[in-house]
């Protein structure tokens, strides 16, 4: 290969000059510098102990603020949280006396968990009992709006994939586990 000549006007640094040789040798043996950041593909897991063990002191204190804080942090595309502390979130926080704008940030915090990482039949936190007690106590409209979202969000998923016979429509809100008889 042919020698590379670098004309300068200004004087250069031992590191700029390093990393022009290194660059040079890299496209001589040409190879690509290698990559640092994590794989994208990698699976989501969850939140780490260190992290955890964070949330559920807040958690035991009911210092709702600094759970929801905390929960805001650390859940990522690559990090989720565990499926009682979202139950904690729905009935301890926004099905709780809390105030409003507490309620709200933790239906978002809810909203973010769904967005980065949509509810299984496993994962999904609500079941029939709960919602059916909200229901006729006509109140959490925020509960509502998070279920019908994952529901929504579900259904769009399963779709796709074709597979509506595992949708959580069917297996939440059928009594009978008849796709047919969900409206």
């Amino acid at each position: 290969m042919d020698d590379v000549i670098v004309i300068s006007l200004s004087d250069e640094s031992e590191e700029d000059e390093q990393i022009w040789k290194r660059k040079r040798s890299r496209r001589q043996r040409g190879k690509r510098p290698r990559s640092v950041s994590p794989s994208q593909n990698s699976p989501p897991l969850p939140i780490p102990l260190s992290r955890m063990n964070m949330i559920n002191n807040t958690k035991d204190e009911n210092f709702h603020q600094g759970t929801l804080y905390f929960l805001s942090e650390f859940v990522s595309a690559s990090q989720y949280p565990p499926k009682e502390i979202i139950r904690y979130l729905i009935t301890s926080v926004l099905l709780g006396a809390e105030e409003q704008p507490i309620r709200q940030e933790a239906y978002m915090i809810l909203m973010k968990v769904q967005r980065l990482h949509p509810a299984t039949y496993e994962s999904v936190a609500w079941d029939w009992n709960l919602l059916s007690e909200v229901m006729s106590e006509q109140t959490g409209l925020l509960f509502l709006q998070y279920v019908v979202q994952t529901l929504d969000d579900d259904f769009h998923l399963c779709l796709q994939r074709r597979t509506l016979h595992k949708c959580l429509c069917k297996s939440m809100l059928s009594c009978d586990k008849s796709f047919c008889n969900v409206k």
